[in-house]
């Protein structure tokens, strides 16, 4: 009985076709993955473009944060530019020092505001 179902038993790929069907398979989505990266790569602006862009932009806010160390101190600044030009700064030492300060600005005045906590 063993000798029949071996015989019953079909050979879909013989020679090891499976395999190399496989390699190519696997070989043309490769193939496609790398066109498909080049393409992508090769639609990007220049730099020239994507600073011109920039420039063109319209920003309605932004917002830098700062760290500068030395070795005695920390220095923490915040700048937020808002709209209508609006200006906010913060600096803080670590350990605490006469620099901690705060400054905001608009069209028409300034204040500012050391350790006393009162804006002047």
């Amino acid at each position: 009985m063993a000798k029949n179902k071996t015989k019953n038993k079909r050979i879909i790929f013989p020679n090891n076709q499976g395999g190399k069907i496989a390699a190519l398979i696997l070989g043309i989505i490769i193939l496609i993955i790398v066109i498909w990266g080049s393409v992508i790569a090769f639609k990007k602006p220049s730099t020239k473009d994507a600073l011109t862009d920039a420039a063109n932009t319209k920003i309605e806010t932004a917002r830098v944060d700062v760290k500068t160390t030395n070795s005695k101190a920390k220095l923490y600044s915040n700048y937020v530019v808002g709209p209508n030009n609006t200006i906010h700064i913060t600096m803080k030492s670590i350990p605490k020092s006469d620099t901690n300060s705060e400054l905001w600005a608009n069209n028409k005045y300034v204040y500012h505001r050391d350790g006393t906590k009162q804006w002047n």
